[in-house]
């Protein structure tokens, strides 16, 4: 595949992500990887396989928001077909304007993925602690 951010970006069919349902507002992308942006391992591009113009920027809440929490639902664990949570990766899509002081967060629908199924799936979370443009504070 190849990337105008990435060049040249080589993977393995074990490295595909599957989402069932697409993602919210991208229902037909159903095949995406992910692609560390740095070493470090706190940010990824979800890219799509099938839409070279699709990519997200994902992060590891956790490692920005300690006390961030959610429960999934089990209707989302039977898709998902999660058996303990240790399976689960978690993602959120950031989003950076053209301020870079102005970073956005959507902790309200995570994507969780199955690591070792390799299944996916954005699930909107029924919590109004979080929203869709949760602001990422500077420390």
């Amino acid at each position: 595949m190849h990337s105008s951010r990435f060049g040249t970006v080589e993977y393995h069919p074990e490295d595909i992500i599957r989402f069932e349902e697409g993602l919210p507002g991208f229902e037909r992308e159903k095949r995406f990887i992910l692609i560390p942006y740095e070493d470090k391992g706190l940010f990824f591009f979800l890219r799509s396989l099938d839409n070279p113009d699709l990519e997200f920027l994902t992060g590891d809440p956790f490692a920005f928001f300690p006390d961030y929490e959610f429960k999934l639902a089990a209707a989302d664990q039977q898709e998902l077909a999660l058996g303990r949570s240790e399976d689960a990766l978690t993602l959120v899509i950031f989003t950076v304007t053209d301020d870079p002081r102005d970073i956005r967060v959507n902790l309200k629908a995570p994507v969780v993925i199955n690591r070792e199924k390799r299944l996916a799936r954005q699930v909107i979370l029924d919590n109004e602690k979080y929203s869709t443009r949760h602001r990422l504070e500077a420390s």
